[in-house]
């Protein structure tokens, strides 16, 4: 859809997965190994949407991702349905970038939900949802370019995967000459 001095653009998707014989990691009976191991039969279903709008003069770009993931192992003989492990139903993705002349500034923040199923903590460490939010500022002119990304800007510690914290913040300063 077109307006004057703005665009926007949506799109969606929706997939379903039915699996036998489906490989995961799981974690040893003793704690100790990740192993491979067939689920008789899995499910994994979702949506994924974005919208990203441009306005302003072409000058501010937004946009807006969602995504929705139902991954279940089905029940089975004993073992009943349960979730996938390791994988958040929801995760959400909000940006904005602002470009005037030859400056830009952008951000990205970025929430997933906790893992409904985590192997390898006890029942009484807490599961978060993190929450990160990314950072970047640009200028150009003629053959320059200064980029400065600040990753996890509010140096949220969080797992990225089990048992291992994601990225603390970090500042990347690039400079490049185009000639």
């Amino acid at each position: 859809m077109a307006l004057p001095g703005r665009t926007a653009r949506i799109d969606a998707a929706v997939f379903w997965t039915e699996a036998e014989n489906y490989i995961e990691p799981a974690v040893s009976s003793d704690g100790l190994q990740i192993q491979f191991q067939n689920l008789q039969r899995a499910r994994i279903a979702g949506l994924d949407l974005s919208a990203t709008a441009t306005t302003l003069a072409n000058r501010l770009t937004t946009s807006l991702a969602y995504t929705f993931l139902y991954a279940r192992e089905l029940a089975h003989d004993t073992v009943p349905e349960r979730p996938l492990a390791f994988r958040p139903k929801h995760l959400v993705t909000l940006g904005a970038d602002y470009a005037l002349g030859p400056f830009s500034v952008g951000a990205d923040f970025r929430y997933m939900s906790a893992y409904e199923r985590v192997e390898l903590y006890s029942p009484v460490i807490p599961l978060l949802s993190p929450k990160v939010l990314d950072a970047r500022a640009s200028f150009t002119r003629g053959a320059l370019e200064v980029r400065l990304l600040v990753a996890n800007a509010l140096n949220y510690l969080y797992n990225l995967v089990p048992q291992t914290l994601a990225p603390a913040r970090t500042a990347t300063l690039s400079v490049a000459w185009s000639h």
